[in-house]
């Protein structure tokens, strides 16, 4: 029966809504559609907190969060003087010239309050803070005109950005987890770590790397309290993204058409480079200073009228001072810029005045490392030339072992042949996955050998080839070739776009050929590379934070019952080189020191004597690792006599009682 009521009722109502009707409806529609992502945000942020696994992994992301808030801050620290001194540039430079100084400019607070018996949390804050205001106030011009030019090589720049984004994507289950990597538990951390429950900077005798350049660890310093030590690996991370930019506005100043997101994605393609992406190192604030000066001196270089020269040079100079405050391997660049800049004189007509205006401000700034050195040990270089200035905690045993390790961890043997061979080693055969480059920089090397284009790529070969020069002659591990292997892929990376991929006949077997050789890299790291896969379950909340420990930091359950039981108040660990994890008062020995037990025993004297010795110190327990006992033995580390050997294994059997054992560790109480 038809409805006799409102012309549409019945079956006919969805034409109620005139032409009008659904002319505002579509309009009403149009307008509230910018807020759908709103409300897609909103859901999906409910939708991740109602569910346990997802609200765990939102949750690891929180110190990357704090991250940027502490890069913000060494932002605005370095906004003023980022404006005002640096010459006029693209916007991508002041801001990571900003952010570097700013951060050099933190490092130097933190230390010189902290050698003065000034550990702060609550003034790390204010620092901080002040530096997010300085960023608001003075920092506008920095983020206003980043440059967003889009790369012009189609396929090209589509794989390099697949390239970068895998790569990247790959680390944020390690970037996240606890820490667990060598070097920052046995120093890089470590070293805040003790200032902060210290209350000072002060000497590490056990310590060698504490005497090592140290600028990002008094970064971490100010980072640790406020955030944890996760956010510390995030900074790092976020230096790795300033190696990216550096790497590419390199690849505009030598190549201005050329597509800039290739060389940064061949340098991500190397597993040496993009595993340290997700530790709390110093390797990549090290890079990004290297690039970063690099570049200014190419400014300089490349200027007939010299504009702006000093400040230019005077930039260049503070970036290498900042990468010599970070690293000793410092000494391989200034090597290789010390011809580079005789050729510079000759060829370019540089004038001594300016290399001398190049060079203060790098010896300025290193003066940070040599006069606490000699402060705190006596030797200015320490633990090098220790002959000329001897030290009794570092002896000709602990110097033979230290050298020993340097040269000959990754290339155990060198012959005449090896500065050809070195390449089969680090491509082919790396002994380790966080030392293996891939292919990719031996398939970009022959580039190198075409013609340049202008004085700027001339610039960068020379320096190429003077730092591979330095490096066979100081013979240290791979990770000290970053700069030299950025530098090539940076000089490759045009040349590979010109010569392969602007002829339509090559253009796809060299696609296929990059993402082959990138392919293979990416799935090496990822199965060889368990830095990468296990902090997996941690990442997504199917693992707590003590389980991943146990699993992954050698005599963790050593040091949790030492944590967990109230009868130690204080302990020795001997064979135990990173303790990060410990939470009471410790006495070690790290790596390449004099043995914990041999420095107690160094006056030999009785077991009774040494007890009581112990008993003074505050030591209640012993920890005994008897495999590092037994290979540091082996290795020669130990260098005392049979009698002070005897002491503290008679010390062990008769003033001691075990009371717990994990695996190849014997915990041992003191009697007193």
């Amino acid at each position: 029966m038809e409805s006799r009521g409102r012309p549409g009722a019945g079956h006919g109502s969805h034409r109620s809504l005139g032409p009008g009707g659904r002319v505002k409806a579509v309009i009403l529609f149009n307008r509230s559609a910018g807020l759908w992502p709103l409300i897609g945000l909103i859901l999906t942020a409910i939708h991740i907190a109602a569910n346990p696994p997802l609200a765990a992994a939102a949750g690891r992301l929180v110190p990357a969060v704090f991250s940027l808030a502490f890069a913000a801050a060494f932002t605005g620290w370095g906004a003023l003087p980022s404006l005002t001194f640096v010459p006029k540039g693209p916007p991508t430079d002041r801001l990571l010239l900003a952010t570097v100084i700013g951060a050099g400019l933190t490092g130097l607070v933190t230390f010189v309050s902290g050698v003065f018996g000034v550990v702060s949390p609550p003034f790390y804050a204010v620092w901080t803070l002040c530096g997010l205001a300085l960023l608001i106030w003075k920092g506008r011009p920095l983020l206003a005109d980043i440059s967003t030019r889009k790369s012009n090589a189609g396929g090209l720049g589509t794989l390099a950005a697949i390239i970068i984004a895998l790569n990247l994507v790959q680390l944020i289950p390690m970037l996240v987890s606890p820490v667990v990597s060598t070097d920052a538990m046995e120093y890089h951390l470590m070293i805040p770590k003790i200032a902060l429950a210290t209350g000072q900077i002060a000497p590490l005798p056990s310590l060698v790397e504490s005497n090592y350049p140290g600028l990002m660890s008094f970064i971490y310093l100010l980072i640790m309290p406020l955030a944890g030590d996760i956010a510390c690996k995030a900074v790092h991370f976020l230096a790795g993204i300033g190696v990216l930019f550096a790497i590419a506005r390199l690849v505009d100043r030598i190549a201005p058409k050329a597509n800039r997101l290739l060389a940064p994605a061949l340098y991500l393609t190397m597993p040496v480079a993009t595993i340290i992406f997700g530790w709390a190192w110093n390797d990549n604030f090290f890079v990004l200073c290297v690039l970063l000066a690099l570049g200014q001196l190419l400014d300089f270089n490349s200027d007939p009228e010299r504009s702006g020269s000093v400040r230019r040079l005077v930039t260049a100079g503070i970036l290498l001072g900042l990468a010599a405050w970070t690293k000793y391997t410092i000494v391989m660049i200034l090597t290789a810029l010390a011809p580079l800049l005789i050729v510079a004189m000759w060829k370019w007509r540089w004038r001594p005045l300016q290399v001398l205006t190049l060079v203060a401000p790098i010896c300025l700034i290193s003066l940070l490392v040599f006069v606490k050195n000699a402060l705190f040990t006596g030797n200015p270089f320490y633990p090098f030339l220790h002959t000329l200035f001897p030290n009794p905690m570092w002896t000709d045993t602990t110097a033979a072992f230290f050298q020993d390790a340097l040269q000959k961890w990754e290339i155990p043997t060198w012959h005449w042949h090896t500065p050809v061979t070195f390449v089969y080693h680090m491509v082919f055969k790396p002994r380790l996955i966080d030392i293996h480059t891939g292919v990719i920089p031996l398939l970009a090397a022959p580039f190198l050998l075409l013609r340049s284009a202008n004085r700027s790529q001339t610039f960068l070969k020379l320096f190429a080839l003077f730092h591979l020069v330095a490096w066979y002659l100081f013979r240290t591990e791979t990770r000290s070739l970053l700069s030299l292997l950025a530098v090539v892929l940076i000089l490759a990376s045009p040349e590979i776009e010109r010569t392969l991929f602007a002829v339509a006949e090559r253009r796809r077997a060299a696609l296929f050929a990059v993402a082959a050789a990138a392919l293979t890299s990416l799935l090496v790291t990822v199965i060889s590379g368990w830095v990468l896969t296990e902090p997996l379950r941690y990442c997504i909340g199917l693992e707590g934070r003590k389980a991943f420990l146990e699993r992954e930091v050698v005599g963790f359950d050593t040091l949790d019952w030492i944590n967990t039981h109230d009868e130690v108040q204080g302990a020795v660990l001997v064979g135990f080189k990173r303790p990060y994890y410990a939470a009471k008062p410790i006495w070690f020995s790290a790596f390449s020191d004099i043995p914990i037990a041999e420095l107690l025993t160094g006056h030999e004297g009785t077991p009774a004597d040494l007890a009581r010795k112990l008993n003074t110190l505050g030591a209640t327990h012993i920890a005994l690792d008897h495999n590092e006992w037994n290979v540091d033995h082996a290795d020669h580390l130990y260098s005392w006599s049979d009698r002070r050997r005897e002491v503290f294994e008679d010390l062990l059997e008769y003033h001691c009682r075990p009371t717990a054992r994990f695996g190849a560790t014997t915990i041992f109480r003191l009697e007193k």
